[in-house]
């Protein structure tokens, strides 16, 4: 078996880290880090990560290539190694109280690693990255599809662990940790607008140009209706049955141009090029029911504030497209003749008129 000589007192040892890390440790009296800092170069340079409980400083595993004469820091850990003041134990306390919400037990802690607290902790994370972390499981994906080979759910597995780190990789604390707070923080708005327009229409049209650009992304909000599941209130559905009685073509959930965005409207008659939208008595505080200074709970608004941006919503669709928008409340009781009349009515006046 080749024998590696160290650097300091070319003593010949098993050329494996741990064995190399014991004798420099023993007989030189300095870490295995410091010995890998005096005579390597270090490459993917990592920022030092300390323990989420008592900040101490964790120890590194050391990656050595010994061939090119480099190695790599790797943080697996994430509690400190424990010293004379602050034993591991005392970290390892904090931390279920933290998560559990009891004293540490080694059989109850064995299984903290699968809680969204444990990771947020851990790895500095937000509730919605955690959830991202832990979406990525072998057994689900065996579950879900029992008739899988064992190559094809690995692919599946190999895929999504891609996908998965992807996203957290263009989180603000892994671009502080590559590159530093300043820069770090700097890099991830660039990036964040970087994807913020390639989820615009206007992106869109300059890629594919506006036809092409317009069905696209009609895909793309059917995609993620199909994901997410459609927004349709069962008093909307309703409504589009009332519609459909008066035999016109219509189209519901309807992606439109205005300027540089793609807004979806409820309903879109094409052939006399009117929207119509349907206004929930809660969701858009009908004035009949609600005061201006009434505080929607869910969207954290008051009544005033969102007849506001539903007027500037509005008038920038009649603006930019042309086109004529009738409003119906949810409230409003019209039958499927008197909605046929007032479309006759307002055809080409390109004008709002709310029933």
């Amino acid at each position: 078996m080749e024998k590696y000589k160290c650097k300091i007192c070319e003593k010949k040892l098993t050329m494996e880290t741990p064995y190399i890390g014991s004798h420099v440790k023993r007989c030189h009296d300095i870490s295995l880090e410091k010995y890998a800092l005096l005579f390597y170069k270090e490459i993917n340079p990592k920022k030092d990560r300390n323990c989420v409980s008592c900040s101490d400083k964790i120890t590194p595993k050391i990656k050595f290539n010994f061939s090119s004469g480099t190695f790599e820091k790797m943080y697996d850990g994430f509690i400190c190694p424990g010293t004379r003041n602050t034993p591991t134990l005392y970290c390892k306390n904090n931390i279920s109280r933290s998560v559990l919400g009891t004293e540490y037990d080694k059989k109850i802690y064995e299984h903290i690693g699968s809680k969204k607290e444990f990771l947020m902790l851990k790895y500095q994370i937000n509730s919605e990255e955690a959830g991202v972390l832990k979406s990525v499981n072998l057994n689900k994906i065996y579950k879900e599809n029992p008739d899988l080979l064992q190559e094809e759910a690995q692919e599946i597995y190999s895929r999504k662990i891609k996908e998965r780190n992807l996203k957290l990789k263009n989180t603000l604390p892994r671009f502080i940790e590559r590159h530093g707070e300043e820069i770090g923080k700097k890099l991830y708005n660039e990036n964040c607008r970087k994807i913020g327009r390639a989820n615009t229409l206007e992106f869109y049209i300059e890629k594919y140009g506006e036809e092409i650009a317009l069905e696209k992304w009609a895909k793309k909000f059917e995609a993620n209706k199909k994901k997410l599941g459609s927004s349709i209130s069962n008093a909307s559905k309703e409504f589009s049955k009332k519609i459909k009685e008066c035999g016109i073509e219509f189209i519901p959930e309807y992606p439109v141009r205005v300027g540089n965005k793609g807004i979806i409207v409820d309903f879109y008659l094409p052939q006399s090029n009117i929207i119509i939208e349907f206004f929930g008595d809660y969701w858009h505080c009908n004035p009949k029911i609600y005061n201006s200074d009434y505080y929607h709970k869910i969207m954290k608004i008051t009544a005033s504030q969102k007849w506001e941006l539903d007027k500037k919503r509005i008038d920038s669709i009649i603006n930019l497209t042309k086109t004529s928008v009738l409003i119906f409340w949810e409230s409003s009781i019209v039958t499927p003749d008197e909605i046929l009349s007032l479309i006759n009515d307002i055809k080409g006046k390109n004008s709002l008129f709310v029933i």
